[in-house]
């Protein structure tokens, strides 16, 4: 193919306002004064547009005040039509972030389909809602409280559809965060997906998913660097840009050499691997699952069930979009990379990195708690996740020395803990209810009266999902 154009700009402008005249509705465009394209500050800039199927070809991206058109450099013919303030989005490819990571963390052009909202010129990470889909919108922080707690949120909008980022950036912060907000915008599709078709509605109550992507250095707030959280109050997922070193070749020995840098930057875990959470397609899952049960966290053991439900979940999504390659042993994998992962739901209590120092190693048993403070919520959440891990796989628990010889598979575990985000029948005091489930011992009882329904067409389930919590202690809450 030859990368000449055959139409000038001045063409692509002309055929370019043909396009948005047949589409725009504001009927003061019609008597408006006629003006040059430089009065109007309309461009036409050559470019490389890459279609969904098909090779790559060279067009006009034309910007006018009504919106944004593709021109063919070859025949002139418009590949894409956005009037501004269309309710539709464009879907485009934008870098992940792990484009941008060096090193064996990289992966060079890597990229993910996002969808994008035309609004006055300019694109926000926005996907419209549809009958079978959220609103998805990416925030960043634009605005902090005296006390530097973050206060205000704005969508993330940029001239280019492709090419988005959390916050302006230096030079030598660059690789960290840019590419984030793909990873947050295209994992929260995939997680929406999941959630649409098993519980045929929307995770969110509302139907809006709302993420913000930050760095850690202009969160102000401790709590608030390295997170990935979800907030009941207003209805937002946070991610921040992560612990990644070693970019751009900058060791952590620059933070003292009398640079200026901002409040944050230096990493106080010199050759930590901890990308943004965002990345990782089965935490998204995790904090939308807090979206579906839409409860505040408890800081005792009703808060580690929800933990381990949401790790639970975060793997099955994960599953269903990535058959074969994903995980399912580890939580967080894609984001602590050098870690191998952030909890070992195979064998929680020989931590995430099993050939070298035993990192964050939590219980696998009712009888190895932590602690029952907040501080333990998540390192007691594997009683769950780890039951849910020997009953889909098989597997022994170290603590009990149980061993469950055939799991359930994919399919019947998906079954089982999809019913747990919806009201269950129980006992309590003596009285049949339908309730939410928001402890151990009640989710093994519904489970194991769901397995004895599901033993009738595929027998084995019942004893696999029995030994499982049975395995992890919960007999004991029995």
């Amino acid at each position: 193919m030859s990368w000449s154009p055959k139409l000038s700009g001045a063409e692509a402008l002309v055929r370019a306002h043909t396009a948005l005249a047949t589409e725009t509705d504001d009927p003061s465009s019609a008597n408006a004064p006629e003006r040059t394209p430089e009065e109007a500050n309309e461009t036409a800039t050559l470019s490389v547009w890459t279609p969904d199927e098909g090779p790559a070809t060279l067009a006009y991206e034309v910007r006018t005040h009504f919106g944004i058109v593709w021109i063919s450099a070859y025949d002139g013919v418009v590949l894409a039509n956005l009037p501004s303030g269309s309710p539709f989005s464009q879907k485009v490819t934008a870098f992940s972030a792990h484009h941008y990571y060096g090193g064996s963390r990289g992966v060079p052009g890597a990229t993910k389909t996002i969808g994008v909202e035309p609004i006055a010129g300019q694109f926000r990470l926005v996907r419209p809602a549809t009958l079978g889909t959220s609103r998805i919108e990416v925030h960043r922080f634009s605005g902090f409280q005296s006390n530097g707690t973050p206060a205000l949120t704005a969508p993330l909008s940029s001239p280019t559809p492709s090419e988005w980022d959390t916050e302006p950036l230096a030079a030598y912060r660059e690789p960290i965060s840019k590419g984030v907000a793909v990873d947050a915008a295209a994992n929260a599709a995939l997680a929406d997906s999941f959630f649409m078709r098993t519980l045929l509605r929307s995770p969110v109550p509302g139907g809006t998913i709302r993420v913000v992507v930050h760095e850690n250095h202009r969160a102000k707030k401790p709590e608030f660097e390295d997170i990935a959280e979800y907030t009941l109050l207003n209805r937002t997922i946070h991610f921040s840009d992560g612990e990644y070193v070693g970019h751009q070749g900058m060791p952590p020995a620059a933070c003292s050499q009398g640079r200026p840098l901002p409040e944050g930057t230096c990493d106080p875990h010199p050759g930590s691997d901890e990308l943004s959470r965002a990345v990782s397609l089965d935490l998204m899952g995790h904090e939308l699952t807090h979206a579906v049960l839409n409860r505040s966290s408890k800081p005792d053991m009703r808060g580690s069930y929800d933990e381990g439900l949401a790790d639970v979940m975060g793997q099955l999504i994960e599953h269903e979009a990535f058959p074969g390659s994903e995980r399912p042993e580890r939580a967080g994998e894609t984001a602590f990379v050098g870690k191998d992962g952030r909890r070992n739901l195979a064998h929680p209590d020989r931590g995430t990195n099993e050939n070298a120092a035993a990192y964050h190693q939590t219980a696998d048993h009712y009888t190895t708690r932590k602690c029952l403070t907040a501080a333990c919520t998540h390192d007691n959440s594997t009683i769950v996740s780890h039951a849910w891990y020997l009953m889909t796989f098989g597997g022994k628990n170290n603590k009990s020395s149980i061993v469950i010889e055939k799991g359930i598979g994919w399919s019947a575990s998906e079954k089982l803990w999809t019913a747990m985000l919806g009201p269950q029948l129980t006992t309590a005091n003596g009285t049949l209810q339908l309730a939410m489930v928001e402890d151990i011992g009640t989710a093994a009882r519904a489970q194991v009266a769901h397995a004895r329904l599901l033993d009738v067409v595929a027998p084995g389930t019942l004893a696999a999902v029995a030994c499982a919590w049975h395995a992890v202690g919960a007999s004991l809450l029995l």
